[in-house]
C-alpha cells in the first residue's frame, strides 16, 4: 500500500532534503515546530516494515510517499530496523515549569507531538496556583535552576498538595545535583540537558505510567 501527499509549496533544496528525517531538524522559528513530524513517521514506517520517500525541488513543492506492507508481509518481517520511534502518551497532563522561554516552547512542542496535554509555567509563582487547583496533573517537569524558588523547593510545595505527583527535573548540571542523596525523593527523576527526544519520551512515559490516579490539588 502506498499513501502519497503532495503540496505546491516552496520545496526544499538538497541540503535540507537530506536532513528531513533527523529528529529536531526544522527550518521553522522556535515555537512553530519541533522537527519531529517526519522523524516519527519514518520510525513508524520502519517499525511496521515499510519505507518513506520524500521528493522535493525548490519552487516545485514536495511529495511524501509512505510505503506500507500488507499484513502477510508484515508478519514475515522480524529483522527490520526500528529507526526513530518514540514512546507516546495517552493524553495525560504535564505541568511544565521552565523559565527559559525558548526551551519551554521547544519542550512543550515535543510533549504536544507526543500526545500529552501541557500546562506551561515560567516560574514557581505561576506553577503553585495550578498545583493547588483542581486541574488534573499526571506529572510535573521542572527545571532545577528556576528564578526565586528553585525546582526542588517547588517539588516540595507540589508534594504538599499532591503527595503522589511524579516529578521530573531537567537540569544542565545533573551530575553534581544527583550526587546529593537527599536531592531526589520518592517518584522523582532527573534528565540532563541536552537530552534526546527518545530519552525524554521514554522517561515521561515511565513516570506517567506509574501514576496510579490523576493528581489533583488538596
Amino acid at each position: 500500500m502506498v499513501i502519497a501527499v503532495t503540496d505546491t509549496g516552496v520545496g526544499m533544496p538538497p541540503d535540507v532534503l537530506a536532513k528531513v528525517f533527523e529528529p529536531f531538524f526544522t527550518t521553522k522559528p522556535i515555537g512553530q515546530g519541533t522537527g519531529l513530524g517526519l522523524s516519527m513517521i519514518y520510525g513508524f514506517a520502519q517499525q511496521s516494515g515499510g519505507q518513506v520517500r520524500v521528493e522535493s525541488e525548490p519552487g516545485e513543492g514536495t511529495t511524501v510517499e509512505l510505503f506500507m506492507p500488507s499484513s502477510e508481509v508484515a508478519e514475515e518481517r522480524e529483522d527490520y530496523e526500528i529507526g526513530h520511534s518514540f514512546e507516546v502518551g495517552r493524553g495525560q497532563t504535564v505541568l511544565l515549569v521552565e523559565d527559559d522561554e525558548s526551551v519551554r516552547l521547544l519542550v512543550a512542542d515535543i510533549l504536544h507531538e507526543l500526545s500529552y496535554v501541557v500546562i506551561e509555567a515560567p516560574d514557581a509563582d505561576v506553577a503553585i496556583p495550578v498545583l493547588r487547583s483542581e486541574r488534573p496533573i499526571h506529572l510535573m517537569v521542572s527545571d532545577v535552576g528556576l528564578p526565586g524558588m528553585n525546582g526542588r523547593q517547588l517539588a516540595e510545595v507540589a508534594r504538599g498538595c499532591r503527595p503522589d505527583l511524579p516529578v521530573l527535573f531537567v537540569t544542565g548540571y545533573a551530575e553534581n545535583a544527583a550526587t546529593k542523596a537527599s536531592f531526589l525523593g520518592t517518584n522523582m527523576a532527573m534528565i540532563s540537558k541536552p537530552f534526546s527526544v527518545d530519552a525524554l519520551a521514554t522517561k515521561i512515559n515511565e513516570m506517567t505510567a506509574s501514576t496510579a490516579h490523576i493528581s489533583r490539588g488538596a
